[in-house]
């Protein structure tokens, strides 16, 4: 993409003669004019520019065959323009304070058979591999090994999951959200003012307040501000809908997580501690304020919507992934050969988190929850072989949110230094 004199870049994973007719196609109807049609002539002065253009291609040219893809690579583009336009990293007109670590993944493809798509992930793994991604390969080829060659690499290699279905294999590896913290937090440029993003804000409280089953999709509607025929514009179903919450409470907030306190220690094991310490520290405000989403929805759905259970799993499961390079870091360095992996102790600390909350709800306040943390905590510590109670000050301090709620606990139970 070319403006002012300046080349952006991007690229997208499509077929690309299907992507350039995309781009290129004549007009239609309403809702099949070409990409490059919302684009050309367009004034680019800020990444909510770019929003407004991808508001605008989700409105114009939504019937088009591969319209989402080449858009992908065309957002890339203009945000590499932007970026060399105003001097500054895509990073920072995205909202972030920093640059990120990208978690490195193996690509490969399913093999033809389970057990030798097994095998290939557990080599994977052994190698030292973080995360796979398998593309399609043999997955197609009969429904029963489809779908065990699908489940292989997860019981093979504990790689987190970020499969959705079988027709969408990969996605990305996102965390949880936590709406009050992320209104300072999150970068600008994700708040998109659609219909489609304001019923997924809608679903992450009225399903944490209601439960799914409880909600409707009057509600849903009700507070989003929307009309019903807008909600079934988007979502054929309200299952369609919670999946695609339970993808939008992953995607929103891995801000949060990636730029908290914890990560601030130098000491790996002082990282994974602390980052308990947060998860209590956001037990702040009503019930439905910080329980989790996707432990919700799967509660009542695990048996009736599969896809919506996929989807938290997934959810769930790759969030623990996130702490399993610091608890892995952490034995390393204490010399520990345990009989228990980081994985499991990774998905163990989500087990209780989630735990918590359900007596949270049981009880109608935060302390039972609060006093099943510091007792994770307290674990922790005893599989470490660590002095207890001891965190690094400057773990809530310099934090907006956590560090009002939660350091002057700590001072007075002695366990902030």
């Amino acid at each position: 993409m070319t403006a002012g004199g300046i080349v952006g870049w991007g690229e997208c994973e499509a077929s690309p003669l299907t992507s350039i007719a995309a781009f290129v196609a004549p007009m239609s109807h309403t809702a099949c004019k070409p990409v490059g049609a919302n684009l050309v002539g367009q004034n680019i002065d800020s990444a909510q520019d770019i929003a407004r253009l991808s508001d605008r291609i989700l409105f114009n040219s939504m019937d088009l065959l591969q319209a989402p893809n080449t858009w992908s690579g065309v957002e890339m583009a203009l945000s590499d323009l932007l970026g060399k336009m105003l001097e500054t990293p895509v990073w920072r007109l995205l909202g972030f304070d920093r640059a990120h670590p990208k978690r490195a993944y193996a690509s490969t493809l399913f093999r033809q058979t389970p057990q030798e798509t097994f095998d290939l992930a557990q080599d994977l793994r052994n190698h030292g591999s973080m995360a796979a991604k398998f593309g399609w390969g043999g997955f197609g080829s009969a429904s029963a090994t489809g779908i065990a060659c699908f489940s292989s690499p997860r019981r093979s290699s504990g790689f987190p999951c970020n499969n959705r279905s079988p027709s969408n294999l990969v996605d990305n590896i996102p965390t949880g959200w936590y709406v009050y913290v992320t209104e300072d937090t999150m970068p600008k440029y994700a708040a998109k003012t659609g219909a489609r993003a304001k019923l997924l804000d809608a679903a992450l409280m009225v399903i944490r307040a209601k439960g799914y089953s409880a909600t409707t999709v009057d509600d849903l509607c009700k507070a989003a501000g929307v009309t019903k025929g807008a909600f079934f514009h988007h979502f054929k179903s309200k299952d369609e809908l919670g999946v695609a919450a339970a993808d939008h409470w992953s995607e929103t907030t891995s801000g949060l997580f990636a730029t908290a306190p914890y990560h601030q220690h130098a000491d790996p094991l002082d990282r994974f501690l602390s980052y308990v310490d947060f998860r209590k520290a956001l037990l702040h405000g009503g019930v439905s304020e910080f329980t989790c989403l996707v432990g919700t929805m799967v509660q009542e759905t695990y048996e009736t919507a599969p896809a919506i259970r996929t989807a938290c799993e997934c959810s769930i499961a790759a969030h623990a992934a996130t702490l399993e390079p610091d608890i892995e870091a952490a034995m390393r360095a204490r010399g520990l050969t345990p009989d228990w992996t980081a994985r499991s102790l990774a998905l163990h600390t989500q087990a209780v988190i989630q735990g918590a909350f359900i007596l949270a709800k049981a009880s109608g306040g935060a302390a039972i929850a609060a006093d099943s943390i510091d007792h994770l905590r307290r674990y922790i510590e005893m599989l470490f072989g660590v002095e207890p109670g001891k965190v690094k000050a400057r773990i809530f301090e310099d934090d907006p949110v956590a560090g009002g709620l939660h350091a002057a606990e700590l001072r007075q139970s002695g366990k902030l230094e």
